[in-house]
């Protein structure tokens, strides 16, 4: 059922944005998920469809490139069409933004990128790079997991900046990806309760230090990335093996949940503009029903489009994949407001 899950995740990162969660960012909580899932379903492809050899590192960079690239480079069209013909909203054309925007290295460290929720594939693209290593070596993968939770652990205490190295840069948010690639790892084994208990009793005892301090309680998105390591933890564990009752439906949601991720922006620039012609005077929160369905109908024609390039994508691969997608979970993701 991980598919309903990401659709889910997409949807209440594209609520967040549309102003639903002035508190509690539960789009920077989705983006968390997203992170959980990525680590748990890119060990099992690269396992299963890549036999877990660096020797097959290229193929599967080219696999992850196919997934993510087309659908995303299709939105930045969408953006830029959108931009040209009402003059609402900026396009960054000089050579580094342009650079980051294609080629999605540094979405995530850039100021200036076309559509702004996609920075977190600025992480994910950097997790991929990462992830065969890992797998192939899992001395790397135990030893990194410490590393990058001290760094997390700095930030939300305020000895780092708590956006950058706690929610947005890789050496802060590589162990969200670990702990699903683990949680993957010990899938339907004795250790998988203990490990789990492991994860969701860290994570509180995380928010009990921190709510000694309102001022690190308050740290932007601390709380919303601890309570995301929790609950996607546990939804991992009791959703990355059950049985949907409706498969198709399922797996229908899991297609869509990565064209509603790169829609939702295109379809706020749109009511933004409205807003400011004066069209109408409806506040953001006012326009969320309208504003889901325009992304739903959106998402639509991009889901078909993804579908050309996913069969493209197995016709180049040379072989029929049946592993959970990943991509576009990430797709994740929440934009720092």
């Amino acid at each position: 059922m991980l598919g309903s899950l990401r659709f889910l995740l997409a949807l209440l990162v594209a609520f967040s944005h549309m102003g639903l969660t002035p508190d509690f960012h539960f789009g920077s909580m989705a983006v968390m998920g997203f992170y959980l899932i990525a680590g748990y379903v890119m060990t099992y492809s690269f396992k299963a469809n890549f036999e877990g050899r660096l020797a097959n590192i290229g193929s599967f960079y080219i696999d992850r490139a196919f997934r993510i690239y087309p659908l995303y480079l299709l939105s930045l069209l969408m953006i830029y069409l959108l931009v040209r013909a009402t003059g609402y909203g900026v396009l960054y054309l000089d050579g580094k933004s342009m650079f980051v925007n294609l080629t999605m290295f540094g979405l995530n460290v850039h100021p200036t990128i076309m559509n702004p929720a996609t920075w977190s594939l600025g992480t994910e693209v950097q997790f991929y790079l990462l992830l065969p290593f890992l797998v192939r070596f899992k001395w790397l993968k135990y030893a990194l997991l410490p590393l990058s939770y001290a760094v997390f652990v700095a930030a939300s205490l305020g000895h780092l900046d708590a956006v950058l190295w706690g929610y947005k840069y890789l050496p802060g948010t590589l162990f969200f990806f670990i702990v699903g690639s683990i949680l993957h790892d010990v899938s339907g084994k004795p250790a998988e309760r203990r490990v789990l208990g492991a994860i969701v009793g860290v994570a509180c005892m995380h928010l009990a230090l921190l709510s000694f301090s309102n001022k690190d309680i308050d740290a932007p998105y601390s709380f919303e990335a601890l309570t995301g390591l929790a609950l996607g933890s546990i939804a991992l564990v009791v959703l990355g093996r059950a049985k949907p009752p409706q498969r198709d439906l399922d797996n229908l949601l899991g297609s869509l949940s990565y064209p509603v991720f790169l829609s939702h922006v295109c379809v706020l620039y749109f009511f933004d503009h409205l807003r400011a012609m004066g069209v109408t005077d409806f506040t953001p929160r006012g326009m969320v029903a309208l504003q889901l369905l325009a992304t739903l109908v959106l998402a639509l024609p991009l889901k078909f489009a993804d579908d050309y390039f996913q069969h493209l994508r197995k016709r180049v691969q040379g072989r029929h994949r049946s592993e959970p997608e990943a991509g576009g979970l990430l797709p994740p993701v929440a934009q720092t407001p």
